[in-house]
């Protein structure tokens, strides 16, 4: 008789031993693209961040396990796998979602939580940015003569409820419409700490009346525009 327990015990323990499960949990893994930075703004093409979430244990323990998400300051909302506020791996462990920022501004945090296991957590801060705007666009002569030689200056004043911009890197496109030959010295430039992009038009030989716009890199919807006209003497 005890040959038979020692028998069967050893055949359980040969088949602990092959058994997946093990005793051990997952751990959560959670990740953001790396050209996305921690950071979204405020405005309809630039307010989502793609989250990844991976698991990583016995497999047994990584397929349909459900991530819970809190957006813990109600700054924006999340969108999981069919579902608000949620995540299901698939058989990998994997499982990927959204967030999408509200119309405010500031630090939201989002709390991800393995719903079998709620030890395994992790909390993600996002900053949200209110959108720059170009305010105005001011050139500094309205009128030139067409030799290739005069010049004015184009100043573009940019700002934002938050950002700082000697932290975070913000650019302004000038481009010159109708100007044929004429030139815009530096068609990028980026905005200063004072929320300024500067650069310098030079006229065309020829008679022309020339739109100067300057746009926003992130945005180019979001521009402003003065003319200059450009005649011969």
């Amino acid at each position: 008789m005890k040959y038979f327990v020692l028998l069967v015990m050893l055949s359980l323990l040969f088949v602990a031993g092959c058994d997946d499960r093990g005793s051990e949990n997952p751990k959560m893994y959670v990740s953001i693209p790396d050209d996305q930075l921690g950071y979204v703004f405020n405005h309809d093409n630039h307010k989502d961040m793609n989250f990844q979430i991976q698991l990583d244990g016995p497999s047994s323990k990584l397929f349909e396990r459900r991530v819970d998400v809190t957006v813990t300051n109600q700054m924006g909302y999340f969108i999981g796998t069919g579902n608000t506020n949620s995540l299901i791996t698939n058989e990998n462990g994997y499982a990927e979602g959204r967030y999408i920022a509200g119309d405010g501004y500031g630090a939201a945090n989002l709390e991800f939580v393995l719903e079998t296991w709620p030890s395994e957590k992790t909390t993600i801060p996002v900053q949200v940015f209110d959108f720059p705007m170009i305010d105005s666009l001011v050139v500094g002569s309205e009128n030139l003569v067409a030799d290739g030689i005069s010049s004015s200056s184009l100043t573009a004043y940019v700002s934002s409820a938050n950002i700082d911009f000697s932290d975070m890197e913000i650019n302004v496109i000038f481009t010159a419409i109708n100007g044929e030959d004429g030139l815009i010295t530096q068609p990028l430039a980026t905005v200063d700490v004072s929320g300024v992009a500067s650069s310098n038009f030079r006229a065309p030989t020829q008679d022309a009346y020339v739109t100067i716009r300057a746009s926003l890199e992130l945005e180019p919807s979001i521009n402003k525009s003065k003319s200059i006209k450009c005649q011969n003497p």
